[in-house]
């Protein structure tokens, strides 16, 4: 065989595999995904695209396009696992989403998940479900500005491999002392907290103290947060970012 057919055979036999290659997506997350999608009625609004311009996001629905049958690795906002086809990163930022998330839902059952944007959507002032728990293996959680209300579950305080965790923009939130420590005792490689604007009037501030030496990021602008936090808090020998604007410590 002449060697300058190897290569054209090569790309030929490639194309040949891709193409009756199996769907990548695992049946199980490709059914969650969809009857997630299914749950909320999806409507845009002005001030919500002039919020996503200003923090860099795209304002469009990107589920819209999601179609069953499909293979949901291809889905906007959907990115799996190579091996095995779990989906393990769901970016629905800036995406219309209107309604709320039962306890129930089948967003739980996307049990390999490791990164979850939910942010700039509108979840109608409901509670956020304490069930966020089971998806154990999260490591990027972001729920700002997304009209979250209620407390903050406890049970947020579980995920203990977060390394960003972002609650930040959701006015009608309130953050208790006893979640709190929670979060400071269980987010031990957490790198980034966000929680902006989140109810803390009944937290002694210096709760914070305690947090993660491995922390890089922690902001608390305009959460009402009462008394004198200590300067100790300069001391942690990863901080770069510390916002506490608009606090009255």
């Amino acid at each position: 065989m002449s060697s300058l057919l190897i290569p054209y055979l090569f790309i030929c036999l490639l194309v040949s595999v891709s193409s009756s290659a199996p769907q990548l997506c695992s049946q199980h997350d490709a059914a969650a995904l969809f009857h997630f999608k299914s749950s909320f009625s999806l409507y845009g609004v002005l001030s919500d695209y002039l919020a996503c311009e200003l923090a860099g996001s795209k304002y469009y629905p990107r589920t819209i396009s999601w179609k069953e049958g499909a293979d949901c690795c291809s889905w906007d906002g959907v990115a799996c696992d190579p091996l095995n086809g779990h989906v393990i990163s769901l970016d629905l930022t800036c995406s219309w989403l209107r309604g709320s998330i039962p306890s129930n839902s089948t967003l739980f059952l996307l049990r390999h998940l490791r990164k979850l944007n939910l942010a700039f959507n509108d979840f109608g002032d409901s509670d956020m479900p304490s069930e966020f728990d089971r998806l154990a293996g999260l490591e990027y959680l972001n729920l700002s500005s997304s009209s979250f209300g209620g407390h903050v579950p406890p049970q947020v305080s579980h995920l203990s491999k977060l390394v960003s965790l972002d609650l930040s923009g959701n006015y009608a939130q309130t953050l208790d002392e006893n979640t709190l420590e929670a979060l400071v005792n269980n987010l031990t490689v957490a790198r980034h907290l966000f929680l902006d604007r989140i109810n803390m009037s009944s937290i002694d501030p210096n709760l914070f103290m305690n947090l993660s030496s491995s922390l890089r990021s922690l902001s608390l602008k305009e959460c009402d947060l009462r008394g004198n936090m200590s300067g100790d808090i300069f001391h942690l020998p990863e901080l770069k970012l510390l916002n506490l604007g608009g606090t009255k410590t």
